[in-house]
């Protein structure tokens, strides 16, 4: 279970950020309105996040070219783009001082009730475009239609922007499986002795597959987090017996099948791969066993790399490698995508909680 404290902890901080984003945005709205400093970051995490995670899950290694992740940039570009720009020059203007009270032709202050300038005797007159701006702060029943679907749109962007984050800063426990090698060998071990001697021909198919578990999110890695590395490994052949090219008894079968999970357990492996454990009595340097031995240690010395005295330990190429794969890794959805959708969700929940509740309909002016 320990797997999951990094999920925890990455929780925790998406909570904390949510109660942020509630602050910031109780003095910074306007009218409803959020601040263009908390709209700015959350388009880029609408815009972008959902393409960079579509890129991550299509571009995996042997999947293919995609350019589902263009089409659906380009998608959400279109539809989220002008609303978020609309709504950031909606919150300066109106921050804007309000002339409702002030002839727009001469400037005299008018009273409340007062629609003909005593002064120059024009009358009250505001642009459509700025009562409608003005709307959001302070006439909301004026316009309840527009203010509906703009604040809808507002809070649906929000309510992406923290799922999108959430995918990004939430790590979730992730398995990387690589195969490693598969193929056959085949041939015969000739006898170097008298005609007598007989000879084995064999065939072997050797198959090698990893496993690395990690923790990552969309956006990384979990730094410093020792993973999980195994290798499944299997061996299986037959071993015949001839004697001058006329078999001689039955195939002796060979079945082998491991994880290894360390360089020792490679080591004791390899040491139990020869034929003279099956009985069969061959020269140890021309052994098929011993040759596929040497193969699963030479993979392995990619995951476990064997200690040098006289220098640094050297480095897990393979595992390291396979880590970062860990990013584009959904092999379980509803634990990639489920676990930070619920929590980006939450957020949400703790950021926006008025939205939560029942408002009374603003009535027509």
């Amino acid at each position: 279970m320990w797997w999951f404290l990094p999920t925890c902890i990455g929780a925790v901080f998406l909570l904390l950020l949510a109660r942020l984003l509630r602050r910031l945005s109780l003095v910074g709205s306007v009218g409803g309105i959020l601040p263009p400093w908390l709209l700015a970051p959350m388009t880029a995490l609408a815009v972008v996040g959902p393409a960079w995670v579509v890129w991550l899950v299509t571009t995996r290694p042997g999947a293919g070219q995609s350019f589902a992740h263009l089409y659906l940039f380009g998608v959400l570009v279109a539809g989220v783009l002008p609303g978020a720009v609309g709504l950031s020059a909606a919150w300066f203007f109106a921050r804007r001082p309000d002339s409702k009270d002030r002839c727009p032709t001469c400037g005299h202050d008018l009273l409340h009730d007062q629609e003909t300038c005593p002064e120059c005797g024009g009358g009250r007159q505001v642009a459509t475009i700025r009562r409608i701006y003005s709307g959001f702060a302070r006439q909301r029943s004026s316009h309840p239609h527009l203010y509906a679907m703009v604040m809808s749109f507002q809070y649906a962007l929000a309510l992406v922007a923290l799922i999108v984050l959430a995918l990004l800063v939430v790590p979730t426990p992730r398995v990387v499986t690589t195969q490693r090698a598969k193929g056959t060998s085949s041939g015969t071990v000739f006898s170097v002795g008298s005609d007598d001697d007989p000879d084995f021909p064999f065939t072997l198919t050797n198959e090698i597959t990893s496993r690395v578990t990690t923790a990552a999110s969309f956006g990384g890695v979990v730094p410093f987090l020792p993973s999980d590395v195994s290798l499944e490994v299997a061996l299986q052949g037959r071993i015949g017996m001839e004697r001058n090219g006329t078999s001689v008894g039955e195939a002796r079968t060979i079945s082998i099948a491991r994880v290894v999970r360390s360089r020792a357990d490679m080591e004791s492996l390899a040491s139990e791969m020869n034929l003279a454990r099956h009985g069969i009595p061959v020269d140890p340097k021309r052994d098929p066993m011993a040759s596929e031995a040497g193969l699963f240690l030479m993979i392995a010395s990619g995951y476990w790399p064997a200690p040098n005295p006289n220098a640094p330990v050297p480095t897990a190429t393979m595992a390291r490698a396979e880590r970062w794969l860990a990013l584009g890794e959904s092999a379980s959805p509803w634990l990639t995508f489920g676990v930070p959708g619920v929590l980006g969700a939450l957020a949400y929940w703790v950021a926006f909680p008025r939205q939560h509740k029942r408002e009374p309909a603003p009535s027509a002016a």
